[in-house]
């Protein structure tokens, strides 16, 4: 199982107490929500029908509701209401409903503990990012917005373990230095922790290891090549202009790089604001 991985890690390089006790309890928090648990493993199969995941979804009345909440908001920006499970499933696709199921599963809504400061913004906007530029480096627009949500999902349990702790590390390091920083912690980083949990419920590996190997390229600072990897780079750099509150010449260059698709300060900017305005939609209908 994944806590006993993940505590087992933890206990061999001294963590904390609590550390290992939160990453120890990592499998009752999907236990809580066999409903949503059975959503994330039948969104993986290419013979689910929309029927079959609608119902497994309406098993669970709070994520029914998120789901419902989400096809009808503003980041779809449909004309006429959607009030049925299975129309929303076959709107949002997929990829989508994983994506919200592993953030309710494991409790990222905030219903099961504290989480960074911040951790709810950077979620929706680098979902959303991911999911806008996804067709640029030929990937998978649901798997593009479920890896920009799913991103920070270690660093959200980690905190968790001990919010003060941990936020002291994340104010002291960068993306190069953090991973370093976490395995003095507690013999993990949080990519390894991300891709660990999302292993044992049933995630595709392409999604786990991009998100597990975004972590390493942070350190390495080495671009990825493959398409869905490329997306979440490409969406972490425009969520983090955005978030910052402008685009800079080194993220014109740097997207450009990743994507090809010969940005200049003025096509970056209206990214960057199509992205805001997404993510403010997508945080109204998370919360």
């Amino acid at each position: 199982m994944a806590s006993s991985v993940l505590e087992r890690s933890a206990a061999d390089a001294g963590a904390p107490p609590q550390v290992r006790e939160v990453l120890g309890d990592l499998h009752r928090l999907p236990a809580q929500r066999p409903a949503v648990m059975r959503v994330v493993q039948l969104a993986d199969d290419p013979d689910c029908s929309v029927r079959a995941l609608a119902d497994a979804a309406a098993m669970d009345p709070a994520f029914t509701a998120r789901l419902l909440e989400l096809a009808n908001s503003a980041y779809y920006g449909r004309v006429r209401r959607v009030t049925a499970i299975g129309p929303a499933v076959a709107l949002l696709g997929a990829e989508t409903v994983r994506g919200l199921a592993v953030t309710m599963a494991l409790g990222l809504s905030g219903e099961s503990g504290p989480l960074p400061p911040g951790f709810a913004e950077r979620s929706s906007t680098t979902a959303a990012a991911c999911q806008l530029l996804a067709p640029s480096v030929g990937a998978d627009a649901g798997d593009a917005f479920c890896a920009g949500l799913l991103r920070e999902l270690g660093q959200a349990l980690l905190y968790r373990a001990d919010p003060a702790a941990y936020s002291a590390m994340l104010a002291e390091h960068d993306a190069a230095t953090l991973p370093a920083a976490e395995r003095a912690w507690c013999g993990l980083t949080s990519g390894e922790v991300t891709a660990t949990v999302l292993r044992s419920a049933g995630v595709p590996e392409l999604l786990c290891e991009t998100l597990a190997q975004h972590q390493r390229d942070d350190e390495s600072g080495e671009l990825p090549t493959a398409p869905l990897p490329r997306a979440l780079r490409a969406g972490v750099l425009v969520a983090e202009a955005v978030l910052r509150g402008g685009v800079d010449d080194a993220t014109v260059e740097a997207l450009n790089a990743l994507t090809g698709a010969g940005h200049d300060a003025t096509s970056a900017g209206a990214l960057a604001l199509r992205t805001a305005a997404q993510a403010a939609a997508l945080s109204l209908a998370l919360q």
